[in-house]
């Protein structure tokens, strides 16, 4: 866009300011790579699964709460752990610096106990095709353009890699003593 202003006084004398251009940005920001990884490639109990999403440029996560993020507010993305055991992985809102330009994401799954044991290996992928974000948390770019957060099928988008085994059969207990005292 282009804009000048053209000023008459009562005289009738006319003056003209320099042309000034302004670029509108309306094209929301897009998700470029989502890459899968863990602490190491055998994943055990309390290890981290780590879904780390760039982006083609900028963005900021905004939080319209001021402060008070309860659990309805979140950014997520669902995973598949091998076999159709489906957990989230969540953005931990501790590390987000708010409202300042980041091109990454980092969402996070635990390895619980409770996750099957007969997931000793296998690959762990994105099942979802979008990254959900909910309640007072917003993804924008500079200009207020929210967040594509479509995972697929884009021209810019490289792809998921992922290649992790996981380990969560607990280990054996040997030489333990227990004592069970009645009170």
């Amino acid at each position: 866009y282009y804009y000048n202003a053209e000023v008459t006084d009562a005289a009738g004398n006319t003056s003209e300011t320099n042309t000034i251009s302004v670029d509108y940005d309306g094209t929301p920001p897009k998700i470029s790579t989502v890459a899968i990884t863990g602490t190491d490639e055998n994943l055990s109990v309390g290890e981290k699964v780590i879904v780390t999403v760039t982006t083609n440029e900028n963005i900021y996560l905004r939080d319209s709460s001021s402060g008070g993020l309860t659990s309805s507010d979140f950014v997520k993305v669902q995973i598949d752990l091998g076999s159709g055991e489906y957990r989230w992985a969540e953005l931990d809102y501790t590390s987000v610096t708010w409202n300042s330009p980041v091109n990454s994401l980092s969402l996070e799954y635990t390895i619980q106990a409770s996750d099957p044991a007969s997931l000793t290996s296998g690959e762990i992928q994105i099942t979802d095709d979008d990254i959900v974000i909910g309640g007072a948390i917003s993804i924008t770019d500079n200009a207020g353009n929210a967040l594509n957060p479509y995972l697929g099928g884009d021209s810019e988008f490289t792809g998921v890699s992922s290649t992790l085994t996981l380990d969560t059969v607990a280990p054996d207990v040997t030489d333990e003593t227990v004592t069970v005292s009645a009170s």
